[in-house]
Parts: structure tokens; C-alpha cells; sequence
């Protein structure tokens, strides 16, 4: 497995695959610190950066410290959209290297990517021809709260509730809260497979039936009411095309910056937290409506700052 900073350098990069692997592994390099917040991104943040991985875009440096017992660290893999740190006192703590003091919520998006939890799954949704506003590809997050999706509408829900309890040969109706998130998928999707079992496979190199066979293993309940594993051979170009994004995603090299110990003091590291989550300055309604122009209308940029600095009409701005 690949070692951060083995080069005694500050400054320290892992592909993405590396990352995943490192970050949902058993015996993790990479922990929390006490002093961080639960997992507070919400499910379109996760897929928005997920769409951004997938486009190639960069998604910015982690930011990590030594771990040493003052700080207390937790596992990053046992964290997920549930907002609930989970099997706390299971975790081989002397394994853990290193502390994330920026990148946590990234970091749980990612391994959701790799590893579904309980409480989330990430599906990729290979039959949409309408990615969500701004993207180019089509992700769900099914949670316990909502096992359908969050896009799904009242009718598609309706619909794959009916779906599963007649398969089921269950004439009692249970509550979304209380289904497993193996015998639900999202519901406004066309032909949806599990991030995770995608990626293994791409990675794998092995032919589409080895696909096939994990999405039956994985989700039999799904697999036997909407045929994902059926249907994947008439969808050949489009997996095609979505491994080669995959694999060539998980080529990327996320950038690790090494923060040297402050002091023994563990609140001098809760300083430096607080103080880096606070330098991003969140943009207005104003700013990216000029930014989203900008894209549109390069010459608005000069256009305005000519309105702006113009004696007359710059006086009344405000």
C-alpha cells in the first residue's frame, strides 16, 4: 500500500484509487481529529463532487497533520451520511499516521465512491440522457432517510414501492425508514449500478459478464425486479465510455500537504482547524450570478467596471 510522505517532504500526492483505498481500508493511514465535525455535505454535494472527479476536474489539496494520542483520531471509513461515528472503539488506532484538519467532508464523499455503507449508498445511472443541472453525469445517493433518491418524484417512489412489496410477496407496506438500502435503488433512474462494484470492476480489467455477476451478487432483491444485470450488454458503449472516465480519474493525483506539529497542545490544532475552514469566503447570489455571466459574456467583466468607475453612474452604486 502506498505510504504519505515517505519521501520526508511536505508536500505528498496518492491517485485517487490510492486514496479510496487507503481512506476505506481496515487498518486506515488516514484518520480524524477529535475537534472535526460530523459529516455535514448533504446528498448533492457528494454527487456534484463526484461529477467533478469524473470530469477531471481538481478538487483541492487535503491538509493533514501527525496523529499522536493528545488528538485522538477517529476513521474516516466508519463515518457516512447517517451524521453518526460508528463502531468507535473497533478501530486499530495505532494505525493511523495521519490526521485530516482540511478535506474531511471531500474525503467522506469519496469513500462512498469506494465502499457503500449502511446508511449510503452512491449509485451512477448509465440510462439518463438528462444529467442534473451543470453536470455531465447522472449520480444518486440513496440514504436511509431516503432510499429512493432524493430527485425521485411521489409517482416513481409510489411506483417502486409497488415494485418491491409484490416481489417480496409482502402485503404489509413497511416505511421508507425501515427498508435496507440492498432491496431499494434510486428511483428516478434508468439503468442505476453501485459506484463501488463499477469501480472495482473497472479496475479489475476483467470482461462485462464479471460485471454482470456482481451486480446479481451484490443487489439480488434490485437485480431481480428491475434486471440492472440483464439489461447492462445493450448499454456496452456507454460502459465502455464510462470505464475509460473511471480509470482515467483514478490516474488523478490528489495533492497532501503535511502540516508540522504546532505543539504538544492539542488546542493549538483545534485553532489551526477552525482558522483554515474559515478562510474560503462563500460567495454571494450576487457573485455567481456575475461569475455564471462572466462564462457566458466574457466582455461583462469590463463592461461593468467600466459602468462602475464611470464619475457619474459609479456615484450612485453602491
Amino acid at each position: 500500500m502506498t505510504t504519505l510522505f515517505a519521501n520526508g517532504k511536505i508536500l505528498d500526492s496518492l491517485t485517487l484509487w490510492d486514496l479510496g483505498n487507503i481512506i476505506t481500508g481496515e487498518t486506515p493511514q488516514l484518520g480524524l481529529p477529535k475537534f472535526q465535525r460530523d459529516a455535514v455535505w448533504d446528498v448533492e454535494r457528494v454527487e456534484l463532487l463526484w461529477d467533478s472527479i469524473l470530469r477531471g476536474f481538481p478538487f483541492g489539496a487535503f491538509i493533514v497533520t501527525g496523529a499522536r494520542e493528545q488528538i485522538k483520531p477517529f476513521s474516516i471509513s466508519k463515518w457516512d451520511q447517517s451524521d453518526r461515528y460508528i463502531n468507535k472503539d473497533m478501530i486499530d488506532k495505532s494505525k493511523i499516521q495521519f490526521v485530516l484538519l482540511d478535506g474531511q467532508q471531500r474525503a467522506n464523499a469519496i469513500a462512498l465512491g469506494f465502499k457503500r455503507t449502511e446508511n449510503t449508498w452512491l449509485w451512477i445511472d448509465l440510462g439518463s440522457s438528462k444529467p442534473p443541472n451543470g453536470c455531465n453525469f447522472t449520480l444518486f445517493t440513496c440514504t436511509r432517510a431516503q432510499p429512493w433518491g432524493s430527485r425521485a418524484s411521489k409517482q416513481q417512489i409510489y411506483e417502486m414501492r409497488d415494485k418491491l412489496f409484490s416481489a417480496k410477496k409482502e402485503s404489509v407496506r413497511r416505511a421508507d425508514f425501515t427498508l435496507l438500502l440492498s432491496e431499494t435503488w434510486p428511483a428516478a433512474a434508468k439503468l442505476p449500478l453501485p459506484m463501488d462494484i463499477f469501480i472495482t470492476w473497472c479496475k479489475s480489467g476483467e470482461p462485462i459478464r464479471d460485471l454482470q455477476c456482481e451486480i446479481r451478487n451484490a443487489v439480488s432483491t434490485v437485480d431481480e425486479i428491475i434486471g440492472i444485470a440483464e439489461k447492462i450488454p445493450e448499454y456496452e458503449k456507454d460502459i465502455q465510455y464510462l470505464k475509460d472516465v473511471v480509470l482515467n480519474a483514478l490516474k488523478y493525483e490528489v495533492p497532501f500537504i503535511l502540516v508540522p506539529d504546532v505543539n504538544a497542545d492539542d488546542r493549538d490544532m483545534g485553532v489551526l482547524f477552525t482558522r483554515l475552514n474559515k478562510q474560503g469566503m462563500q460567495m454571494s447570489g450576487e457573485d455567481i450570478f456575475f461569475s455564471s455571466l462572466k462564462v457566458e459574456f466574457p466582455d461583462a467583466h469590463d463592461l461593468v467596471w467600466d459602468i462602475y468607475s464611470d464619475k457619474t453612474v459609479g456615484k450612485i452604486l453602491p
